[in-house]
């Protein structure tokens, strides 16, 4: 029957990260954990996001950061 518009809506308004402690965090900008489908899986709702999802996005962060710092030039292939 089409797109329930109603509920298309009621999905983006759900949509990011509603989670407090994030609000704060100096890792915010950098963080992925806005990924509607990974959120849903780990707390059944898309715009909360749980702690082992935080671990790993700080963790891929951090790996990221040392990898970068400890090279002088980055090569592609």
């Amino acid at each position: 029957t089409g797109f329930d518009i109603k509920q298309r809506e009621r999905i983006i308004l759900e949509s990011g990260n509603s989670n407090d402690e994030c609000k704060e965090c100096a890792y915010r900008s950098r963080c992925v954990n806005w990924c509607g489908c990974v959120n849903y899986l780990s707390t059944g709702k898309i715009g909360k996001t749980n702690g082992v999802v935080c671990f790993h996005e700080k963790l891929t962060i951090d790996i990221a950061d040392e990898i970068v710092a400890g090279s002088k030039e980055i090569k592609f292939v």
